[in-house]
């Protein structure tokens, strides 16, 4: 433990005296740890939605939007449609489909857009019972 230096810590995780830059790094490690809660917890309900996500960390990056959208397909091939919009939401999986539209993976976006629509349609009937 002698070898522990706080400037190669500070270094390494591009921290120095500025508390604005400070503030920066930590709000990336946060959302980073969001994300990553995502892979890890797979049955558990997303804590935040898109809105919630953006007044707290900002507008998602586009390498976050990739991996949410691996974990999503990973979590469709693996559990029912019901339980998909369960842990994600609509709104989630809106913003999703948005962004490979974007990024043009029209196969992601019919599997993305099939998942609202039968959403979309159980809620539709529910509403009429």
């Amino acid at each position: 433990m002698d070898d522990f230096d706080n400037d190669d810590f500070d270094e390494l995780f591009n921290m120095n005296e500025d508390g604005e830059n400070h503030s920066l790094n930590m709000d990336k490690i946060h959302r980073l740890m969001f994300i990553d809660d995502l892979e890890k917890y797979r049955t558990t309900p997303i804590a935040l939605d898109p809105n919630e996500f953006e007044d707290m960390f900002g507008k998602p990056e586009n390498e976050d939007l990739r991996i949410m959208t691996q974990v999503l397909i990973d979590d469709v091939h693996k559990k029912p449609y019901d339980e998909v919009v369960d842990k994600w939401g609509l709104s989630w999986i809106e913003d999703l489909l948005s962004f490979n539209v974007m990024v043009e993976e029209y196969e992601l976006c019919s599997i993305f857009k099939e998942i609202l629509d039968i959403s979309k349609k159980k809620l539709t009937a529910q509403e009429l019972l």
